[in-house]
């Protein structure tokens, strides 16, 4: 082996927020990725099944090991929240973090290392998914902390970085049509409630709950995937959760409830509710759903 070659493969690892994960080989050198991963990369794919359609990974960051202790436990769905961040030599950049910016970036906690394993299960199993032999949905829900103008180039940074470096790793609609990828992304928080976006889309749009009480607007669906609502007293009537989780079904958008304790996973499972948050216990959550039939996804979207 060259040592020009050695080099180019140290240069295939990055390391970010305490975890090494391997970059995909285009990056740095035309060697193709091996059957079986390196140590570093096994972080991110090693798994125990079953596949939990309907665990989502709330805060995921805040994990041990962001995105791979998530895929560890079967987890389709995964949050991160971010922030605009421009430095003193002005230049400008993503970051994730909770209260404040922490310092690592979207790409190096979750797209890189997501363009990484999908790549090594292309390899090894022949599918272009994040979980081995996964053809449901999986979704990246990034959730907008910074506010006003900051906010806004937060979100139009993140939409032409999705075009320009992640183009076969996400969903993406050219002209109103869908062309799938292996992961869903979806934006929530300070984000623009309709945003005006050229002939091509690279996100879905986070809705309230409150609009499930509202009219139906038919084809809302395409931009609008996910409906998400904090939990509510009124959520511990049954019928009251049931009847979100039906309309939302019904018009073609899945339904999460956040900030609900574990005491109420049972409520959100037996109501229909698609996204059961696991805050900061993945294993927890993965105990209480596996074995159990998961919820019926909605109805296919239709314009």
């Amino acid at each position: 082996m060259t040592a020009r070659t050695t080099l180019a493969k140290v240069a295939a690892f990055a390391v970010t927020g305490g975890i090494m994960f391997a970059l995909p080989a285009s990056a740095t050198t035309a060697e193709p990725i091996t059957k079986e991963p390196p140590p570093q990369l096994q972080l991110c794919t090693a798994f125990q099944q079953p596949w939990l359609p309907n665990a989502h990974s709330h805060n995921d960051y805040n994990h041990r090991r962001p995105l791979c202790d998530a895929l560890f436990n079967g987890h389709t769905s995964v949050e991160a929240d971010i922030w605009y961040v421009r430095n003193i030599a002005d230049q400008e950049s993503i970051q994730v973090g909770h209260s404040a910016p922490s310092g690592s970036t979207l790409n190096e906690l979750y797209l890189n290392k997501l363009r990484a394993v999908i790549e090594h299960n292309h390899e090894k199993y022949g599918s272009r998914t994040v979980l081995p032999r996964y053809h449901g949905r999986f979704q990246l829900l990034i959730d907008i902390k910074s506010t006003g103008r900051e906010g806004a180039r937060a979100f139009e940074m993140l939409h032409q970085m999705l075009r320009d470096r992640y183009r076969t790793v996400v969903t993406r609609w050219h002209n109103g049509r869908k062309i799938p990828g292996p992961v869903d992304v979806v934006v929530t928080g300070n984000r623009p409630v309709d945003p005006v976006i050229d002939n091509w889309r690279f996100v879905g749009i986070d809705g309230s709950g409150q609009e499930l009480n509202g009219r139906h607007r038919p084809g809302r669906c395409k931009r609008v995937p996910l409906v998400s609502s904090p939990w509510t007293d009124a959520y511990n009537d049954p019928a009251v959760l049931k009847r979100m989780a039906r309309t939302a079904s019904a018009r073609g958008q899945y339904f999460r409830v956040y900030h609900a304790s574990e005491d109420s996973w049972q409520k959100l499972y037996a109501a229909g509710v698609h996204y059961i948050d696991s805050s900061l216990h993945p294993a927890a959550l993965r105990h209480f759903l596996k074995g159990k039939r998961p919820v019926v996804a909605p109805r296919p979207c239709i314009p």
